[in-house]
């Protein structure tokens, strides 16, 4: 029942049961507030556990990456150089292994690259002779001899220590004034049958440079020589300068200066 007053009988009514309405509304909130379950809080520990998990994959990534990346720089990196006198000797007057005859020989330089570690067990292969129109030259990857050793030995050396920043001399082949007409080979041990003594012609030469614990790498280049041994025979022996090939392909190609 709603009350006499000066107002409109409608209109308190009225507004008594809004008020009314508003309060038990307003009762059953607060009733049933206090018995929902709280929001729930951000996980802080374990984000802090999810970071660390985090930090240390990507400090073990880092440092396996590292110590990748500082083996890789560090790797000895040779190379194959040849010189045309007078920037080096790699083109020389010497003498026949006999001491009887005068000759002319051809080296190559094994480098290492400084700052790297010492390369060790170093060794340069013959892999492949070949001249054109020519029969093909068996090969069972011939070691060249160190140009240090010493020739007499009954074993030449063949492999060798390259420390970094330094070049060390290997011997390519050589000709004699005797034998004015060949080409011999500085490999070891000397090939049976006369394999690695050439006659004087153009030749391909596959070479491969190997080390241990350090990836091989192939060189190819070609040397000349007309036969004759005069006081002009280093000029007379032709030698291009190794360029070195992607251990896939075999392909050869046509020297662009000779050096």
């Amino acid at each position: 029942m709603c009350p006499r007053t000066a107002q409109s009988p409608i209109t308190r009514c009225s507004e008594m049961r809004s008020a009314h309405v508003n309060v038990r509304a307003l009762s059953l909130l607060v009733a049933v507030v206090p018995h929902s379950p709280p929001p729930s809080s951000f996980d802080w520990a374990g984000l802090r556990d999810w970071l660390i998990a985090v930090g240390t994959l990507a400090a073990v990534i880092v440092s396996l990456y590292v110590a990748v990346w500082r083996e890789r720089v560090r790797r000895p990196s040779l190379s194959l150089l040849f010189s045309d006198p007078p920037q080096s000797i790699d083109k020389q007057l010497t003498e026949s292994d006999d001491e009887k005859s005068k000759a002319a020989s051809v080296r190559l330089r094994v480098k290492n690259k400084p700052a790297r570690r010492t390369a060790r067990e170093v060794e340069v292969l013959i892999q492949k002779i070949w001249a054109e129109d020519r029969e093909a030259i068996r090969i069972e990857d011939w070691p060249l001899r160190w140009k240090f050793s010493d020739p007499t030995n009954k074993t030449p050396a063949t492999l060798a220590t390259v420390p970094p920043g330094v070049s060390r001399p290997v011997l390519l082949f050589w000709v004699e004034e005797s034998t004015s007409g060949l080409m011999f080979l500085g490999n070891w041990p000397d090939a049976g049958g006369g394999r690695d003594i050439l006659e004087a012609d153009t030749w391909h030469i596959r070479l491969a440079l190997a080390a241990h614990d350090t990836p091989s790498t192939f060189w190819e280049m070609t040397v000349t020589y007309d036969g004759i041994f005069d006081d002009d025979v280093l000029d007379r022996i032709k030698v291009s300068r190794p360029r070195k090939r992607p251990s896939g392909k075999r392909r050869f190609w046509a020297p662009a200066s000779w050096g």
